[in-house]
């Protein structure tokens, strides 16, 4: 089964690499993360959490990574 990963570079702030089910719950982490960081020259982020993430990545030198692993299944140990 494909994991689905989302890697952020925020500079000032810890590197962020977390692995999903899919690319919803990935997009989902994506507007948390954003949410959770003090928006730059504005009271609050857009409502929209598309709108949240573009434009906290927009303004500024942070970026993000969605990316697809598989891996294949093993054998289980032979008797």
């Amino acid at each position: 089964m494909p994991r689905t990963i989302l890697a952020i570079r925020d500079p000032g702030s810890p590197d962020h690499v977390s692995f999903h089910d899919d690319e919803a719950e990935v997009r989902g982490e994506l507007a948390a993360y954003v949410r959770r960081q003090r928006p730059p020259g504005r009271a609050v982020h857009p409502l929209d959490d598309g709108e949240a993430v573009t434009a906290w990545f927009g303004d500024r030198r942070s970026k993000y990574a969605i990316g697809k692993v598989t891996v294949p299944l093993t054998a289980g140990p032979s008797s």
